[in-house]
């Protein structure tokens, strides 16, 4: 199959994040990887404004108790759809990946927040608490090299 850099998107990181990797590589192979860090590095709303790091984060993992008591729609959220996450395994892969494309690792959200502190936030309705500590501090590690 032949992807196209529109192909990459946060929707298709929530939708499937399998087929999110496969286009990775596609691209990597048959882009520029300049182009494909324009594309890691959009500001997309589902994801606070924040580039595709963002959004991995609020995918990884499962979705906090009270959250998923609220039965929230699959609309309401980046994730809501999703409340046991992207494996852990596939999200070090796709992060790995993604860091080597050029993902903006010290960007900010919406809110001014850096990955940082949204990896280590435990206080709003998306963040994840379970199945995740690998990734968490594999993001860590980034940061802070």
């Amino acid at each position: 199959m032949e992807y196209t850099i529109e192909h990459l998107s946060v929707e298709l990181l929530e939708k499937d994040a399998e087929k999110y990797l496969e286009v990775l590589v596609y691209l990597e192979k048959n882009v520029s990887i300049d182009e494909i860090k324009v594309k890691l590095n959009e500001k997309s709303s589902m994801a606070w404004y924040g580039n595709h790091l963002f959004a991995l984060v609020k995918l990884v993992g499962s979705l906090n108790k009270g959250s998923r008591d609220l039965n929230c729609n699959s609309d309401s959220f980046l994730g809501a759809g999703l409340p046991d996450g992207i494996q852990e395994g596939l999200a070090i892969t796709i992060l790995n990946k993604i860091v080597t494309l050029g993902v903006d690792l010290n960007d900010t959200d919406y809110y001014d927040d850096t990955i940082l502190e949204v990896v280590n936030d435990t206080g709003n309705l998306t963040y994840r608490d379970k199945n995740n500590e690998q990734f968490k501090q594999k993001v860590r590690e980034y940061y802070s090299s």
